[in-house]
Formats: structure tokens, sequence, C-alpha cells
């Protein structure tokens, strides 16, 4: 959490970049999981990413 008057002026000051930023971002990925669901490829960095984020959520040690 940002501290003193500057911390807050620089929050503010950067807070809308981080919506388009990660808002953009989130959308992606989530339109490369739905891809992923329904069989089709995907590529470019949304597809590395939402098969980074299967690869955690795989169980160890069970056979892979």
């Amino acid at each position: 959490h940002p501290r003193g008057l500057a911390g807050q002026a620089y929050w503010w000051s950067v807070s809308p970049f981080h919506a388009v930023i990660f808002g953009g971002m989130a959308r992606n990925i989530g339109r490369a999981a739905e891809r992923m669901t329904r069989g089709e490829a995907v590529s470019g960095q949304a597809g590395k990413s939402v098969r980074a984020l299967l690869g955690m959520l795989r169980p160890r040690g069970a056979g892979g």
C-alpha cells in the first residue's frame, strides 16, 4: 500500500495504466483458456501463460 503523500500521488498517477495493461492481459488469458478447453490451438504469450498456470495446477508425482 502506498505511504505518504508521494506514495499516494504515485499510485493514483499509474493506476489508470494498470487497469489498461492488466485488464487486457486478464482478458487475453481468459480467451486463450476458453479456446484451449475447446481443443483449439493457442499460441502467443496468452497461450504460454495459460499453459504455465495449468502446469502449476497439475498434481505432482502422479504419473507425470
